[in-house]
């Protein structure tokens, strides 16, 4: 879909799976909807990237990359794993991975491919189908996230899914963001901005100007 000039244009896709990639500039307010009553599953990656918005980098995927191994598989939502690309790459940090995995009951999923950054775990099925996962041999409660931080000599990642029925896990993995940025609840969502004094000029436009013309430049935002 593409907002421009308060405008929107908008596609209908399916059936899934699918990643909805979101180059968004200054920002952007959304939301998302299904047109049939069937369950859908949405997972969004949104970078904020300035004014410089070819700081991200989307080729046109029909299809997430998936690999299948043995006793799971994996779609590529982000970045490169395994000499595979997703054709979605932050060029502000080419770290940013992101993994969703089937984990088959009783499979291990490890790795040593992460280096030097920040990795979570969460499991993403629905709420009869989560579990408690292990990881790097400490048990994680359901819903539980999981967070870590990597180095050279110590990046394995293991995972071992020790539920009687398959169960999909996210993983998301980067370099952290310098500098760090504040975070502000609202208008059911967050607003990021690197200092206290940017969120509130951006908390202020927000009430100004409402959902529908917050963020926007004249160039417009494009979805991609």
């Amino acid at each position: 879909m593409t907002i421009k000039d308060g405008k929107e244009v908008t596609e209908e896709f399916g059936p899934g799976p699918f990643l909805l990639a979101l180059s968004c500039n200054r920002g952007v307010v959304h939301d998302e909807h299904t047109s049939s009553d069937k369950p859908t599953k949405l997972l969004q990656l949104v970078w904020m990237t300035g004014d410089q918005s070819s700081d991200c980098s989307f080729e046109h995927v029909d299809k997430p990359k998936v690999l299948k191994e043995e006793n799971y598989e994996i779609m590529l939502c982000c970045g490169s794993f395994r000499d595979v690309a997703s054709g979605i790459s932050c060029k502000q940090n080419p770290s940013v991975t992101v993994l969703v995995i089937k984990m088959s009951p009783g499979s291990i999923f490890k790795t040593d491919e992460f280096k030097d950054g920040n990795v979570f775990v969460y499991s993403v099925d629905y709420e009869e189908k989560r579990g408690p996962l292990v990881v790097n041999d400490r048990e994680v409660p359901s819903a539980n996230v999981a967070d870590m931080t990597m180095d050279a000599s110590n990046s394995q990642l293991k995972i071992e899914n020790h539920n009687d029925h398959s169960v999909s896990v996210l993983i998301g993995y980067g370099k952290p963001i310098q500098p760090k940025c504040k975070k502000l609840l609202m208008f059911n969502g967050f607003i990021f901005a690197p200092t206290e004094d940017e969120l509130k000029k951006k908390e202020d436009e927000f009430k100004q100007v409402g959902a529908e013309r917050f963020g926007q430049k004249p160039s417009g935002c494009n979805l991609m």
